[in-house]
């Protein structure tokens, strides 16, 4: 298949944030950065987590500094994304209880495929 510029197939990456733009995660996503954050440091945060239009890592480190706790050395290299799947892995449950798909996203994911 041409790709009108005398190329082969074109090939497009979409990515998405996914919670409040395809699910809702009844407040799961919080809880995982306070749980992760309590298996980093040893105690439990005081202050909550501001997730919005955050990338994980930033998320984790503002909740650190916001916590009194040093960010550094605490980058993509450190442990915590392992701590985030692990501490996600365990709410499993709750989030397939609690969250939901957003209106809309099914079609929207249904027509890019078509593209």
């Amino acid at each position: 298949m041409e790709n009108g510029f005398g190329g082969g197939v074109r090939e497009t990456l979409v990515l998405w944030d996914v919670d409040h733009t395809l699910i809702e995660n009844g407040g799961i996503s919080k809880e995982t950065y306070q749980g992760a954050f309590e298996r980093i440091v040893g105690r439990p945060a005081s202050v909550r987590p501001v997730t919005h239009g955050r990338t994980d890592l930033q998320i984790m480190q503002e909740m650190l500094v916001a916590n009194g706790e040093s960010a550094d050395g605490f980058g993509p290299v450190s442990e915590f994304g392992d701590v985030l799947r692990e501490v996600m892995s365990a709410k499993a449950d709750n989030l397939a209880r609690r969250g939901y798909v957003l209106p809309g996203v099914v079609d929207a994911l249904s027509a890019l495929a078509d593209e």
